[in-house]
C-alpha cells in the first residue's frame, strides 16, 4: 500500500471515529428526552387535558426510547465488533459521587 493511500485510510478511520462519537454524544442528548416525554404524558392524565395531548406525547416518548434504544443497540455492537475489553471502559464513577460545584470550584481554582 502507497504511503497516499495510508494517509488516506488513517483519515477515513478518524472522520469514521469522530462520526461514532458524534453519534453517541446525540444518543446521550435524547435520554434526558425520555423522561420528559414521559412527564408530559403525566401531566396530560394529572390535568384532565385532551386525549391528543396524552397521544402526542406517548408518541414522542416511545419514538424517542426507540432511538436511544436502538442506538445504544448499535454501539455496543460496535464495540463487540472493535473486541474493546469492558474492563477498559471505566465507569465516572468521581461524577457521581463528586458534586458538581465542588468540581466547578476545583477547577476554578486550579485555573486563579
Amino acid at each position: 500500500m502507497s504511503s497516499m493511500e495510508e494517509d488516506q485510510f488513517s483519515e477515513e478511520s478518524i472522520a469514521d471515529e469522530s462520526q461514532k462519537i458524534e453519534q453517541i454524544l446525540e444518543i446521550e442528548s435524547k435520554i434526558p428526552d425520555i423522561l420528559s416525554h414521559a412527564g408530559n404524558c403525566i401531566d396530560a392524565i394529572e390535568t384532565k387535558e385532551s386525549i391528543e395531548e396524552f397521544n402526542k406525547s406517548a408518541k414522542s416518548f416511545f419514538q424517542t426510547l426507540e432511538y436511544v434504544s436502538t442506538g445504544l443497540r448499535k454501539q455496543v455492537l460496535d464495540l463487540e465488533k472493535a473486541e474493546v475489553p469492558l474492563a477498559s471502559l471505566q465507569p465516572r464513577k468521581h461524577y457521581v459521587t463528586e458534586p458538581l460545584t465542588g468540581m466547578v470550584f476545583d477547577e476554578v481554582n486550579r485555573l486563579l
